[in-house]
């Protein structure tokens, strides 16, 4: 019995006419109820560039044209070129999706077109419309796992434990989380949305494709609900079909995806001049190292997600925000990877982006810790508060063990001075395995987040927070009304070290401690990332490093003499 009572009828008799074959799904998909938000007649104008005829007269790109496509439009640089197959490969997987029969070695227009479409950001390329019941939203979480998918190459996740309800759980969270809240005042009353006693979402993502290339029928209620065509997904599923929990990215694979992404951050017109490749993959090394929580099996799905919300915050939603309510917390995520992925796809109608004269000036006078590349893994996490500084910017080197001691008093008094953003970088090694630290501060409102951190004034803004750069990048986001740091004596501690993450610099700030505690008695005010565990490390201070926002000076008025020499010495990351 299907869900409501629904009848499978003009389903059948679609199924008999022919309707309904793999071909004909894939050929009626991307062409109905979607908005498209790529200008197809440059698509095909760069298809037809590179494309190739077979015998039959048929037009394919290959991974070859593909990748000469991304070189000549600067999406991909000659020191990244061993990683278009990685693009071409997420393509192809989503060129026949939802299905799963073998990927085509070339791409036709309509296949390319087709992984283009699935790739676009959230809202604005694939749209599931559901006529007469059943859930079909199609949630930003669902956009982030398509991305995941195409970058699964591995099966191995039957390795790892697996908890059906657990997961059935996780899936239903997911499903949730929208921005729009009228549809989330509807969601209790929809059961289990994209994962249930039918499928996961694999399934889901099938029964949604072959829901919405229904063909049109002139009525007024026009439109086979979305349950009526639960069998048939079914049966094009197959008897064994594969399972997310399956799937995994190897963490070398992943790192080089990172890599481009980050090329990408900030746009593609001289990064490869700023960026150093060596310190760039130093930090893509960081990045990935979040999403890597087994080193003996690549990276699942519940990896993946929640290293983006751990870590790279700036992920999500491209365009604009997507303000997402959990039952533990309000999290705020906008795009970095996809963003920058996005940005990579739409060299084929536009061109990727290019570098503002605000961040090419920031680029071109880097600090002695804010440099290029770690302006590009800062730019994962605080994306839109930090792009506000670029015309306005400076750079303090308030401390070194070496040529510039500075006091505990001396760093309160230039924060509690500051008017406005400060981003604080603290340089430091593990004073047992001399392993480097980068860790940070974001201080939004220096003079009031001090007694109680602030809410956010506008809702692309990010609260106080602490911040891991490497060797694993991580965020702490605050809690509100509760002190952004204490004094006590010769310390200055940023959290509570008996609850959630604490950094406590002390000694002069020659010395620092780095810990986490999962289950503290009491409130974090920095909440810790779970998955890590504990941890206390006691840190050799190198440097502290100040990034603020001066408005008396612009890009245009701003020169050397005007930032704080940061001399030639190498920081490692």
């Amino acid at each position: 019995m299907l869900p409501g009572g629904v009848t499978t009828e003009f389903v059948d008799d679609w199924v008999a006419q022919g309707l309904f074959t793999t071909d004909k799904i894939l050929e009626r998909f991307p062409t109905r109820r979607n908005k498209y938000n790529i200008n197809t007649k440059r698509v095909e104008a760069s298809f037809n560039s590179v494309a190739i005829e077979d015998e039959t007269g048929t037009k394919h790109i290959d991974e070859r044209g593909f990748i000469k496509l991304l070189t000549i439009s600067n999406a991909l640089p000659k020191h990244l070129m061993d990683l278009g197959p990685i693009v071409f490969q997420s393509v192809q997987y989503l060129s026949i999706y939802p299905f799963r029969h073998e990927p085509p070695a070339a791409l036709t227009l309509s296949e390319l077109t087709r992984g283009l479409l699935w790739l676009m950001p959230y809202d604005k390329g694939v749209i599931f419309k559901s006529w007469g019941g059943g859930w079909c939203e199609f949630s930003p979480a669902d956009h982030r796992r398509l991305i995941f998918q195409s970058l699964a190459t591995e099966r191995d996740g039957y390795k790892l434990p697996y908890d059906a309800d657990e997961w059935r759980r996780e899936a239903r969270r997911r499903a949730y989380e929208l921005p729009d809240d009228k549809i989330k005042s509807t969601l209790p009353e929809l059961g289990d949305p994209n994962y249930d006693d039918w499928g996961d979402e694999l399934y889901h993502d099938l029964l949604s494709v072959v829901m919405t290339a229904q063909p049109k029928r002139n009525l007024p209620l026009a439109g086979e609900p979305r349950d009526a065509f639960r069998p048939l997904a079914s049966r094009l599923h197959g008897h064994e079909p594969p399972r997310l929990y399956e799937f995994t990215i190897p963490a070398p694979r992943m790192r080089d995806f990172v890599r481009l992404m980050l090329y990408h951050t900030f746009g593609v017109s001289e990064s490869a001049s700023l960026m150093d490749t060596c310190e760039l993959d130093q930090v893509a090394d960081c990045v990935t190292r979040t999403f890597v929580q087994n080193s003996d099996v690549g990276i699942n799905w519940p990896m993946f997600d929640e290293g983006c919300r751990a870590a790279v915050r700036e992920l999500l939603e491209i365009g604009n925000l997507c303000l997402i309510k959990t039952e533990e917390t309000d999290v705020t995520m906008q795009p970095f990877l996809l963003d920058a992925l996005h940005d990579v796809m739409s060299s084929f109608w536009t061109g990727p982006s290019r570098l503002e004269g605000g961040v090419l000036e920031c680029m071109r006078h880097p600090g002695k810790l804010f440099k290029p590349p770690i302006l590009a893994q800062l730019n994962t996490i605080f994306k839109d508060d930090q792009i506000l500084w670029f015309e306005c910017f400076k750079y303090f080197w308030l401390h070194d063990n070496q040529h510039h001691l500075a006091s505990i008093s001396e760093l309160v008094a230039t924060i509690e001075g500051s008017e406005d953003r400060l981003l604080i970088l603290v340089s430091g090694r593990d004073t047992r395995t001399q392993e480097h630290y980068l860790l940070g501060i974001f201080i939004p409102f220096p003079s009031r987040d001090g007694h109680r951190i602030q809410p956010k004034q506008e809702k692309d803004w990010t609260i106080c927070s602490l911040f891991q750069l490497s060797p694993v990048q991580s965020v702490f986001e605050g809690s509100l009304e509760c002190p952004a740091w204490t004094l006590s004596g010769e310390e200055i501690s940023f959290g509570d070290p008996e609850n959630g993450v604490a950094l406590v610099l002390k000694k002069g700030l020659s010395q620092a401690s780095f810990t986490q505690s999962v289950k503290g008695p009491n409130e974090p005010i920095y909440k810790p990332a779970p998955w890590r565990g504990g941890f206390s490390i006691d840190l050799e201070m190198d440097g502290i490093e100040i990034c603020y926002e001066d408005s008396s000076i612009s890009t245009e008025e701003t020169t050397d003499s005007d930032r704080k020499d940061c001399g030639s010495e190498t920081m490692e990351y």
